[in-house]
């Protein structure tokens, strides 16, 4: 504050929060990527060859990841073929690799949530949620609630009578 009158401690930039926060930005990060990893397999099963195409048709997206980084694509065979194999055993193997950095940065996270706030987890792996997560805010109109209907432009676009 301006007026000197702030009572607030500035943040420290270590210990244990800190520490989250940065492995936090890690497993945020790794989530975005794998999300379009497994957006872009879906998309070229859909554009895949044929004998492709019906060998992802129907995998649920828990297993697309591992199927795909399984594929074995071969140079001798149609090159559009081998370079879509190619391409989606490569982000299938990605989405796998940030799978695996994910559940460590979760381990280490849990570990310093453990040794930080001790009761945290118990609370955080309580059956029933806060009350807080199990409404939206007061100000959040409802998807029945009926639309308002008001003017889209304040500035009128007739001429004065």
């Amino acid at each position: 504050m301006i007026s000197d009158r702030a009572t607030g401690v500035a943040k420290t930039g270590d210990g244990n929060g800190e520490a989250m926060r940065v492995l936090l930005v890690a497993k945020r990060s790794g989530r975005d990527s794998r999300i379009a990893c497994l957006n872009q397999l879906r998309h070229l099963g859909f554009c895949a060859p044929d004998e492709l195409r019906d060998q992802f048709a129907g995998v649920l997206k828990k297993h697309l990841a591992a199927q795909a980084a399984a594929l074995r694509p071969r140079a001798d065979s149609d090159p559009v073929l081998y370079a879509t194999k190619l391409a989606m055993r490569t982000l299938g193997r990605r989405a796998v690799a940030l799978s695996q950095d994910s559940d460590r940065l979760d381990t280490l996270l849990a570990e310093l949530v453990t040794a930080t706030a001790p009761g945290l987890l118990e609370t955080a792996s309580a059956s029933t949620p806060p009350p807080s997560c199990l409404s939206p805010p007061a100000t959040t109109r409802s998807a029945s609630a009926p639309k308002r209907r008001g003017r889209t432009s304040v500035v009128s676009h007739r001429s004065p009578s």
